[in-house]
């Protein structure tokens, strides 16, 4: 895919990399609310190889080096800007300049009042949600604050999200459906892994159109949770980071490393 030659305007949605929570969620059928519900976890070593890897996917689809314009947003919880962090690295690795994304607090996830905010989210006026209908509010007000933001964008242009599975969840199924209706709490269709990606477009006349889906397919082995195996791919996408893939087939034994 070459954004510049598509002339599109695209939205890619890309969920953080396995944060602990994540990995506590996977490795224990009983878990302890409070412990899961006490922290802004960050990401786990494997979560920092997805990221790594999702962010070398992300150059090479986008193609870079023909300096196709993105503008990024992250979610304030700490497993979103870390993986959110690693993209900024290795653009700044390929590209020579900084790239500089914009902290959304609307995008933080679903946080019910038994999850504990932390006091640094509550000093930037962030506070739980009192109910799915406060959330659902919430999720509106980035639709709307995203759509203005693709308004203003080039043909050509992207924009690049990092965020969690259940807001991204709500949202595309809003966007599929045409904004028509919200899922209920206990009616979320979509899974998405850690470090997926998803890539939608916002026509001109109001319609969403979507190419990717929950996509993993490019992080192979490094792939977390029960998921299933690859998303859906509308837009021919080729995993082209096998090698990525075999130097990393172990990745719980592999240590932290830089950007190229």
């Amino acid at each position: 895919m070459n954004i510049q030659s598509t002339k599109k305007k695209l939205i890619i949605f890309v969920r953080h990399g396995e944060s602990e929570a994540n990995k506590y969620l996977h490795e224990n059928e009983v878990v302890d609310e409070d412990k899961l519900n006490s922290a802004d976890p960050g990401l786990t070593n494997r979560g920092y190889h997805q990221a790594v890897t999702t962010s070398e996917y992300l150059l090479a689809v986008f193609a870079l080096d023909r300096a196709s314009e993105i503008h990024v947003m992250f979610s304030p919880l700490e497993r979103a800007k870390k993986t959110f962090a690693v993209f900024s690295s290795y653009w700044r690795g390929r590209q020579g300049g900084m790239i500089l994304g914009d902290e959304v607090l609307a995008l933080f996830e679903w946080s019910p009042l038994k999850k504990k905010m932390p006091q640094e989210l509550l000093e930037k006026g962030l506070k739980n949600d009192d109910s799915w209908d406060d959330f659902i509010i919430r999720v509106v007000m980035f639709k709307n604050f995203l759509k203005e933001k693709i308004r203003s964008i080039e043909p050509g242009e992207a924009i690049v999200i990092f965020g969690h599975s259940l807001f991204f969840s709500v949202l595309m199924q809003h966007l599929m459906c045409q904004e028509l209706f919200f899922p209920s709490e206990g009616h979320i269709s979509l899974q998405i892994p850690n470090c997926s990606i998803s890539c939608f477009e916002y026509k001109e006349g109001g319609f969403w159109d979507f190419y990717l889906l929950c996509s993993i397919h490019h992080l192979g082995a490094l792939a977390s949770g029960h998921h299933i195996p690859f998303g859906l791919d509308r837009f021919g996408m080729l995993d082209w980071s096998a090698r990525a893939r075999e130097r990393r087939e172990d990745p719980d034994s592999i240590g932290p490393t830089g950007p190229p």
